[in-house]
């Protein structure tokens, strides 16, 4: 869907029929060429105009959608928006558009309100949305985190999960009045059993407490109980909660037979809580150091019933997105920044930040199910998720001894790309940042390893057929060694600090902001 971005814009015309009376009648026109070098009169991968999905505006007055025509023909096509008022036809505004060959994505609006339905159908009769009524809701992902295996230091504390409570805390991006957890026992063997979760509001991000008045109770199919098969997942009904954006929420479950192999998040950055026995209900956990977790267990996911126009970004990486060398309880995360600077603009309040960071992944193997495996799951399958923000593969590269996995690697990211446009989603692909100091960064190895880093981001910035390009090597790269991370935002010259972590969600937000065409604030 959005491929070929050297492509430059031409003309689109826009106009109402005569015969219909419309609310509008605008014109809205680009200049485009394109030139012999950068390929030609033949498009890649274009078939058909391509439709993004039309929605309402947050003031609910106008569909907004986007139209991209690759092929190499112009093509007519015709907008409907039938008006209702009580569930009865009212009137239809028509327009003709003429979308050139060589049009790239364009976004476009048009008057229309809640219950209006959205039909686009070209010349030849192939029709590309039919009467989609706008203004609807669905679930979207406000909190994800991706599963792994619990052992060592990040497994439950003793006695274990089985017959006791855990209270984990999670920050959803963006807000609503109906919520839906979800859990997971993907490295489980045998049954994980949820013999009671509620969910309530914490008090102070540091501590246990949560407030008692907010305490709510999550059900399974009508049942306070649920069992989790080995290997799958659940989801909880859907919940009357009132969720506010970046709100500290508690998950307080208490287990029954739970299996020898923990699923978990080993990368919680919060302090999570245990107790023996029922104490789901309980405003305090205490704050025993024993029996707390830098760790989350079996709990994936959360979703919010949103607007149509609220959408997901999914950002899928290593432990540089996970966050690793940030303060428990203090959410320093790229991602946090990220969602932060989001919610401060009305404009982009809509998007929320999914974090599918695992510390020690990699594209191939490492902690967790490889990249490449759990890309499908952990990207594609979450809930409105629209938006890819990917920074992936430092951990290949620190493992290196031949220069064949730089072909490798992006053999796996165009799998990756392409697999996320199929999908419908528009792909921002960041450049692997500076290593050399960190143990990556060996005597024998470190100048093989910088020159994968390097062409593979040559690639990344020249080649990939990402939507949009994210430079980050460029702004932490230390002008007096090109090999190094700046000092001011290095923690052990190859995680960022803190305020290196605040620096990349700015990188990240400001580039999106561009890159959609919102406000940045």
């Amino acid at each position: 869907m959005y491929k070929d971005r050297k492509i430059r814009k031409r003309l689109i015309a826009f106009f109402c029929t005569e015969a219909l009376m419309c609310s509008v009648c605008s014109a809205v026109a680009y200049s485009y060429f394109s030139s012999a070098e950068e390929g030609g009169s033949h498009y890649q991968d274009a078939s058909s105009i391509q439709l993004e999905e039309p929605v309402l505006n947050k003031a609910e007055d106008k569909v907004e959608f986007s139209l991209e025509n690759l092929t190499d023909a112009d093509k007519d096509v015709v907008v409907q928006i039938d008006h209702y008022k009580d569930q009865a036809f009212v009137n239809r505004d028509e327009y003709k558009l003429t979308l050139p060959s060589g049009t790239e994505q364009t976004k476009l609006s048009l008057p229309a309100q809640p219950g209006s339905r959205f039909t686009l159908a070209d010349s030849a009769g192939s029709v590309y949305k039919d009467k989609k009524e706008l203004g609807t809701y669905d679930w979207v992902g406000t909190w994800a985190s991706s599963q792994l295996e619990a052992t060592g230091e990040n497994a439950p504390p003793k006695p274990g999960l089985s017959g006791n409570t855990f209270r984990q805390f999670i920050r959803p991006s963006t807000g609503g009045e109906k919520i839906r957890l979800k859990f997971s026992n993907k490295v489980g063997k045998t049954p994980a059993e949820l013999k009671s979760v509620h969910i309530a509001n914490q008090v102070n991000a540091a501590r246990s407490e949560i407030d008692p008045a907010t305490d709510t109770v999550v059900t399974f199919n009508g049942s306070e109980s649920v069992s989790i098969p080995a290997g799958g997942m659940v989801t909880s009904d859907p919940i009357d909660y009132k969720v506010d954006p970046l709100q500290l929420i508690a998950v307080s479950t208490y287990f029954g037979e739970v299996p020898a192999n923990i699923t978990s998040h080993t990368g919680a950055r919060c302090n999570n809580h245990f107790a023996e026995g029922n104490h789901v209900s309980d405003e305090s956990l205490g704050n025993d150091l024993n029996r707390r977790r830098v760790s989350w267990y079996f709990l994936e996911g959360m979703d919010v019933m949103s607007p149509e126009r609220n959408e997901a970004v999914v950002c899928f990486g290593d432990s540089i997105t996970d966050g690793y060398g940030t303060n428990p309880n203090k959410y320093q995360r790229w991602t946090d920044a990220f969602a932060e600077k989001l919610m401060e603009n009305e404009a982009a309040s809509h998007l929320s930040v999914l974090n599918q960071g695992i510390g020690g992944n990699s594209i191939f193997g490492g902690l967790g199910q490889a990249a490449k495996d759990r890309f499908d799951h952990d990207v594609l399958e979450q809930p409105g998720a629209k938006y890819l923000v990917m920074l992936m593969g430092i951990n290949d590269i620190g493992y290196a001894t031949d220069e064949s996995l730089t072909a490798r690697m992006i053999e796996q990211y165009e799998i990756m790309i392409d697999k996320a446009h199929e999908k419908g989603m528009k792909v921002y692909m960041c450049t692997i940042l500076p290593f050399k100091g960190n143990n990556y960064y060996t005597e024998n190895e470190g100048p093989l390893r910088e020159k994968i880093r390097l062409a593979v981001n040559e690639w990344i910035l020249t080649k990939s057929e990402a939507d949009e390009v994210i430079d980050l090597s460029a702004a932490f790269t230390d002008p007096e060694d090109p090999e190094k991370m700046i000092k001011e935002f290095s923690n052990d010259w190859l995680h960022p600090n803190a305020a290196g972590y605040r620096e990349i969600g700015r990188i990240v937000y400001e580039a999106m902001m561009k890159g959609e065409g919102f406000d940045a604030k």
